[in-house]
């Protein structure tokens, strides 16, 4: 067993041809703090998606926590263990919002029977 929490081995991700990630090798050892900076376009978020099993590569290996990303079943078990906030707006809408626009929120249900309630007093 290796010492490294991330391990990226020739990692490539292209998008309509247009590279994302090109043969990207990556270790950070464990207990280690890593950020990913760049501008615009470099990667940054294409290799974290990847790395959570969100993104599939279009070659080479990752494997996180010791995983290979590319196990389906397993990246769950990543994703338990990773914090990520994208920038994709329809991924950070919460799941409250999700249950209002359904019409499932518990907490708006039990005001408006509260209110319902007050109105006949």
């Amino acid at each position: 067993m290796n010492d490294f929490i991330i391990e990226t081995n020739k990692l490539t991700k292209a998008f309509k041809g247009q590279p994302a990630l090109q043969r990207l090798d990556l270790r950070v050892p464990a207990g280690s703090i890593f950020g990913f900076l760049g501008r615009n376009g470099a990667g940054k978020t294409t290799t974290i998606k990847t790395l959570m099993g969100l993104l599939r590569s279009d070659s080479g290996t990752a494997r996180v926590f010791g995983i290979p990303v590319t196990d389906a079943d397993r990246s769950v078990e990543i994703r338990r263990r990773i914090g990520f906030v994208t920038e994709d707006k329809e991924r950070l809408r919460s799941a409250r919002e999700k249950r209002l626009e359904n019409g499932d929120d518990v907490r708006a249900k039990a005001t408006r029977r509260k209110r319902r309630a007050g109105s006949r007093i």
